[in-house]
């Protein structure tokens, strides 16, 4: 018995010294993260967490900023200022004032680098600073949302000639934070819209603070 125990144990020994032997001389394309011939290749693993696709490894997600330039509103916050003075460069502050913000009047000062500022009106209008030496007595309406709007020149309610016969029109005010204080809106059918209710099918132009229903295009 003791004699078939040593052959047993030898065996084993013989054996496991094989594998040993094996794993040592293993190739370079057994290794982790080499590839096999018509095989896909394998990534290592993360030390601190599972393992990262070949895209994560390589293109790193691209940097997406909240903030950009607003529409609904100009730089000189809807016509409230005049006199341009000077424009600073300041991107990271929309974390501070959002993409618009009608700042007041301030100074003289020195600002994000920019040494003697003059004291004006400030007016922040992503990604700038303006500066303006004087506020209108009689500034454009107010609507929620820091909006400045008044009826823009160049454009008028008929799309400067692009519809005719007026059907309807519609007082909302408020849309200038979202359609700006111009839009052709084009071919609309709805029947009821901000509190107006039976409102034929047309061809629908935004020119603040009136919503104009048209019913053709001019040939």
């Amino acid at each position: 018995m003791r004699h078939i125990r040593l052959i047993g144990l030898g065996f084993a020994w013989i054996v496991g010294a094989a594998g040993c032997d094996n794993a040592e001389a293993a190739p370079a394309a057994m290794t982790e993260g080499a590839r096999l011939p018509g095989s896909r290749r394998v990534l290592p693993r993360s030390f601190f967490g599972p393992r990262l696709s070949r895209r994560a490894q390589i293109s790193p997600r691209p940097v997406v900023y909240a903030c950009q330039r607003p529409t609904h509103v100009s730089a000189t916050a809807g016509g409230k200022y005049v006199g341009y003075m000077m424009r600073l460069h300041v991107p990271q502050d929309c974390s501070s004032y959002g993409s618009f913000h009608d700042y007041g009047p301030y100074g003289p000062t020195s600002y994000a680098g920019q040494p003697n500022i003059p004291a004006g009106y400030w007016v922040y209008h992503y990604p700038y600073w303006y500066v303006y030496r004087q506020r209108l007595i009689a500034p454009p309406a107010l609507v929620p949302g820091g909006a400045y709007c008044r009826a823009p020149a160049g454009t008028s309610a008929n799309a400067n000639g692009k519809y005719r016969v007026l059907v309807r029109r519609l007082h909302v005010p408020l849309d200038c934070a979202s359609y700006g204080s111009f839009r052709d809106f084009g071919a609309y059918a709805a029947t009821s819209y901000a509190g107006h209710a039976n409102l034929p099918a047309g061809y629908w132009v935004y020119r603040f603070p009136y919503w104009y229903l048209w019913q053709s295009l001019r040939p």
